[in-house]
């Protein structure tokens, strides 16, 4: 081993001679090799030689960058191995040496000559020989004597960390002033070697934060690397500063204002400046004014968007409230406020780190100062700051003022009591100002279609915030909401003074008392809040735009309607166990929303009555409607007896249609009755007609018509189950091969077997179709009404209706023969368009209907008609191509579609079959627009379905190639066509493809 040694230390001493005699890369590379081979005793032997060489390298003049990096490098893995220099001269020498290598000392600025590499080598070398500094080293270092030295140092650090762009170099600059000034390891406390430190370093305070603030304030492009460890220098420095002396004397006594270093003017005097200042209570307090400003820039890191940032500002924050509240008391605003906003931090790492911390600085500041007036007097900043800063559409801004006020409202909420009766108001205030609603995307227009409800949709478009950009600001006002919970006995009857008392704020004081009650899970609570949103003076208010509503008021209104639903649903919900005796006053007005022909208030209902379900344990909104019917039926018949002043009943009342199921028809046919009773004035009508479309589109969706027909089938065999089906089929097989006389007497016998008892029973009517049956005779009387829009509206009810009767011919039949007149009366030349359009429409649905039963009173008082219109219709039509969107046109479309199959259901027969024809021939021209082109070919299409022969006829005398059609038989003579108009060209096209279609 000696041996192994001796070769290595005579390769060591080689190498280092030729690299004195020849400073080359080669060389520098050769004992780099050497170096690392050594072990680390040899290594810890030749220290001092190694250096020496280095440092003579280093320092020489005329040396290519390149050679220096290699010499820098060899430096930095020696000091990685054996960190700790014995020799300060070395020490000093190296690291001067290395500032000199850094620095332009002409320019006063950073060496621009030199590879970023070599910047980065040094630092790092400097580094590393300021982090193992030996007691005696640090004495030495660290007094007035050295300290202009030690401040080249910092200005080096901070030049490199300011003005370098390569992270990595940002990083080693500030690593090494941590390093410079005994901050880097977390020296543990009453250090007086740390002490010494600070008595230096409490000179370079301003001019390092000062350029700290710089580097953290900096543009996010720099890394998040960069500002992490810039904070972590920043509060560590200071914190070292700062501190509480151990030494009492250093703060008693009447001592004077310390000595800036920029009154010294030579060398001697900086170091005499630095002997006299001493940390006392000038100092702390004329460093308190400085450091506020620079503390309040810093702290808007908390607004950076990596964590990690926010993580370490939170702990430089309670690192200075830990050890310097006493003496920074300016600053300890703005740190504790940085740690309560980041408390409501998105990110859960940030939000327990900066909850863990308060309560650290709340062990403090509870042996030290009352934190509770600190933090009342930063809540009712806050809280009178939040308007502004929500004014201003910046999302980081708001989301740390928000966090802040809530944070405050949780750190306060063991006295909230106490902070609210001072501040509640101002609270409140700003809470609504934050949550302004916005009014501007509200469609004020009904929605008529039918839909399936059953499932509501679960976003809320009405919760459209003023002043809101993210999501984020809607879960703090519900954090903050819920902590103002705690004190509801203060804060809702505030909420609820402001609802009455101040209308443009009535929406935002709802929302908010709707997150508090949210928290709440007090019935007495619920119970009051309900009753003051159902009184009629808050929830009548008009949502459309009549009278002396405007247009941005009923918006306004539709908000505030929706929000008061969610608030009756968060009503229930707190009623907990109590829910049911809070059903009589949430139910109904619940209802009538959702039975709104606004789409968002309808949404609001329902959801709100699927909340309410869910509280009574009902799977669904139509087991609450079918269970809870006693609570609202009697509402409805009551208000139904004075509509014009209860128009909110028949809403209710198309909800339960809408929502329920079929079990609710029991419960809401006796007011359906009291509603048909009460149909009389035509100012009403139509919010009548509303309800029997919504019962007859309703029963439809109860019973499809698959079931409807079961349904009639079923009953029909429940009154012949007395009839075996044998004998009945031995009868028909008798009355079939009887003679006439005994085909008399068969059927005497026939008649004797179908006398069963049910005769005598009343055929039994399922609900459903009494109540159809009920409406449908009320729309009959309202056809000769003078008003068009109640026509149409009787029109449109009994097209939907009429077909749920078609299985119940016993009720079917009767309603046709009425029906009869008053629709036979609409066919009238002079009728409007409109109604006539629908009273074929549905003329074709009765003939649907009841078949042969209309036949004879159509072909006589109706077809003829709809077959002059046609025909009149046709020739306005190729005249006028700007008419294709009239409603004239509309009806003749519909008839050009609908002809065929009503000439199916009345089975009509030739002559009749070519009178359509020949009426509906001229739409086959090509003059006529394309639409009714394409209708009329299919009408003739379906007509060949039923008689072949007729429709061959019509076309070929509408166009033919003038061909004679010879017979096979001499008893037959020849055909020939006749010959064609001038214009039956314009037939041609269709025609051709009729036939065509015919021979297929």
């Amino acid at each position: 081993m000696r041996d192994e040694e001796k070769v290595m230390f005579v390769k060591l001493s080689c190498a280092c001679e030729q690299l004195l005699k020849s400073p080359t890369k080669t060389n520098a590379a050769d004992l780099n090799r050497i170096i690392k081979l050594l072990h680390v005793s040899s290594l810890k032997e030749h220290q001092i030689r190694i250096l020496l060489t280095l440092l003579k390298v280093i320092s020489s003049q005329g040396i290519s960058p390149d050679i220096k990096l290699s010499a820098v490098s060899t430096l930095e893995d020696v000091l990685m191995t054996i960190p700790t220099v014995p020799d300060f001269l070395i020490l000093r020498h190296l690291i001067q040496n290395l500032i000199q290598l850094l620095f332009d000392p002409q320019n006063s600025k950073l060496s621009c000559n030199i590879p970023e590499e070599l910047h980065l080598c040094a630092l790092n070398s400097m580094c590393l020989l300021l982090t193992n500094l030996t007691s005696s080293q640090k004495e030495q270092f660290y007094s007035p004597k050295a300290a202009p030295f030690l401040g080249v140092l910092v200005c080096l650090c901070l030049e490199e960390a300011g003005k370098q762009q390569f992270r990595k170099i940002k990083v080693s600059a500030i690593e090494c002033l941590m390093a410079c000034a005994q901050v880097l390891k977390n020296p543990p406390e009453n250090d007086d070697e740390n002490t010494q430190a600070g008595d230096i370093f409490m000179n370079f305070v301003p001019g390092i934060v000062k350029g700290l603030k710089h580097v953290i304030c900096a543009d996010e492009k720099q890394g998040h690397e960069v500002t992490v460890v810039a904070l972590r220098a920043w509060g560590c420095l200071i914190a070292q500063v700062m501190d509480v002396p151990l030494s009492s004397q250093l703060i008693g006594g009447e001592e004077e204002k310390p000595k800036s270093l920029s009154s010294a003017s030579n060398l001697a005097e900086v170091q005499q400046v630095i002997s006299d200042n001493k940390r006392n209570a000038a100092f702390f307090k004329l460093a308190d004014q400085m450091l506020q400003t620079n503390v309040e820039a810093v702290c808007s890191a908390q607004n950076h968007s990596h964590h990690k940032v926010r993580l370490e500002l939170i702990a430089s924050a309670k690192l200075i409230l830990v050890k310097c509240s006493k003496n920074l008391p300016n600053c300890v605003v703005p740190l504790l406020e940085v740690l309560v906003a980041l408390s409501e931090d998105t990110v859960s790492e940030v939000s327990n780190a900066a909850n863990a911390a308060l309560e650290d600085v709340s062990r403090v500041f509870g042996d030290e100062m009352d934190l509770t007036e600190i933090l009342e007097g930063n809540l009712y900043r806050v809280a009178e700051q939040l308007p502004s800063i929500f004014t201003k559409k910046d999302e980081r801004r708001q989301l740390a003022g928000l966090g802040l006020l809530v944070g405050y409202l949780r750190l306060l909420s063991h006295k909230l009591q106490d902070a609210l009766l001072l501040h509640c108001k101002l609270v409140l205030d700003s809470l609504m100002f934050v949550c302004t609603f916005e009014t501007g995307h509200i469609v004020l227009l009904e929605d008529l279609s039918i839909k399936d409800d059953a499932t509501p949709v679960q976003n809320r478009p009405w919760l459209q915030h003023k002043h809101f950009i993210g999501s984020d600001g809607g879960v703090l006002l519900r954090k903050a909401c819920g902590i103002l919970a705690q004190e509801a006995e203060l804060v809702v009857p505030q909420l609820l003074a402001v609802m009455v008392d101040k209308p443009a704020l009535q929406k935002e004081a709802v929302h908010l008392i709707n997150l508090t009650l949210g928290h709440l899970t007090e019935f007495p609570k619920a119970k009051l809040v309900a009753e003051s949103f159902a009184d009629p003076a808050v929830w009548a208010v008009q949502l459309t735009p009549e009278g002396d509503t405007t247009v941005a008021q009923a918006r306004s209104n539709v908000v505030l309607a929706c929000l008061l639903c969610e608030g009756l649903a968060a009503a229930a919900t707190s009623s907990g166990r109590k829910v049911r005796e809070l059903l009589s006053v949430v139910l109904y007005p619940v209802l009538e929303r959702a039975g709104s022909g606004i789409e968002l208030v309808s949404l609001a209902g329902r959801l709100a009555l699927s909340t309410v379900a869910s509280c009574l344990g009902h799977p669904s909104m139509a087991a609450l409607v079918c269970n809870e019917a006693e609570y609202f039926t009697h509402y409805v018949t009551v208000k139904l007896r004075r509509p014009k002043d209860n128009p909110g009943a028949l809403l209710v009342l198309c909800a339960v249609l809408k929502h329920g199921s079929k079990d609710i028809l029991p419960s809401v046919e006796l007011v359906v009755g009291d509603v048909l009773t009460r149909c009389q004035d035509n100012r009403v009508i139509p919010r009548y007609m509303d309800v029997f479309l919504a019962l007859i589109s309703n029963i439809r969706r109860f019973f499809p018509p698959e079931e409807v027909q079961n349904s009639a089938k079923k009953v029909e065999l429940e009154l012949h189950h007395e009839s075996p089906v044998v004998e009945q089929l031995l009868l028909v097989e008798k009355l079939s091969r009887a003679s006439v006389t005994d085909a008399e007497e068969a059927k005497e016998d026939a008649q004797k077997m179908a006398e069963p008892e049910s005769e005598e029973k009343e055929k039994i009517v399922p609900i459903h179709i009494r109540l159809i049956e009920a409406v449908l005779q009320r729309c009959f009387h309202m056809l000769p009404s003078k008003d068009k829009d109640i026509q149409i509206l009787a029109l449109r009810a009994m097209k939907r209706g009429l077909p749920i009767l078609e299985p119940y011919e016993d009720q079917l039949l009767p309603l046709v023969h009425k029906l009869w007149s008053p629709l036979v009366q609409r066919f009238s030349p002079n009728q409007d368009v409109v109604v006539l359009r629908l009273s074929f429409e549905l003329l074709c649905i009765v003939a649907s209907c009841s078949k042969n039963f209309i036949r004879h009173r159509c072909l006589e008082q109706v077809l003829p008609s709809i077959c002059q219109f046609v025909r009149k219709q046709a020739n306005v039509t190729s005249r006028h191509r700007e008419t294709m969107l009239s409603q004239s046109m509309k009806l003749q479309k519909a008839a050009l579609d609908r002809l065929a199959p009503l000439a199916r259901d009345l089975d009509l027969q030739e002559e009749e079959i070519h009178t359509i024809l020949e009426a509906c021939s001229p739409c086959l021209s090509s003059e006529q627009p394309v639409v009714l082109q394409e209708s009329c070919v299919e009408l003739f299409k379906q007509m060949s379905r039923i008689n072949s022969d007729a429709v061959w006829l019509r076309l070929n005398i509408l166009w033919n190639e003038g061909r004679e059609f010879k017979s096979v038989s001499h008893a037959c003579p020849n055909i020939r066509l006749p010959l064609m108009a001038a214009n039956a060209g314009r037939y041609k096209a269709n025609v051709q493809l009729l036939l065509q279609h015919i021979k297929c």
